[in-house]
């Protein structure tokens, strides 16, 4: 964070402050809120951790959520609680986009990651996740963009925010 705005912005976009809202005590607040929210020590000041925190990449979606949704300790339901209609266990097919990869990582060790992560997952809850080739048609889409890549949710480049998931049935995690 180089100045106040900045520090503003960033808890605005994330949750943790109002538009609007900048008195020293709501922005100590947004302090304090994020560094519970991280298992931070709770001073309300920027001390190295915190700022640590801030500059370091992270997920487009916001850790407060201030649509009516109901939080629980360690999760948010979206807003109307969409879903996947499915019986239980469940299946849900993922599928990787062929056009939107990285350069840098090849697609079986991709796969492989994506399916020791999955494979995780369905080790502790009743979901059973299949690789699917078709793209289209899966229920969770995977693929790696940059900028703004249409979806109205940008990613803003190095040490910004690096990813964002969409809820049942859109499914895509980008």
């Amino acid at each position: 964070m180089k100045n106040r705005d900045e520090l503003k912005r960033y808890f605005q976009r994330f949750g943790y402050l109002s538009s609007g809202n900048d008195s020293h005590e709501l922005i100590e607040s947004a302090i304090k809120r994020y560094q519970k929210t991280l298992g931070l020590s709770a001073s309300g000041t920027l001390d190295r951790a915190t700022v640590s925190e801030i500059n370091a990449p992270r997920c487009g979606v916001p850790d407060v959520v201030t649509a009516p949704s109901r939080a629980t300790e360690r999760y948010v339901y979206f807003a109307g609680k969409p879903m996947w209609r499915r019986n239980i266990p469940m299946t849900l097919t993922y599928g990787f986009s062929r056009e939107n990869t990285i350069a840098s990582v090849g697609r079986e060790q991709m796969r492989g990651a994506f399916r020791r992560a999955f494979a995780r997952w369905a080790a502790v809850i009743p979901v059973n996740f299949e690789e699917s080739d078709d793209y289209e048609f899966a229920d969770i889409k995977i693929g790696f963009y940059s900028g703004d890549h249409g979806d109205g949710e940008s990613f803003d480049g190095v040490l910004g925010v690096l990813a964002h998931a969409f809820s049942p049935e859109s499914g895509r995690y980008l």
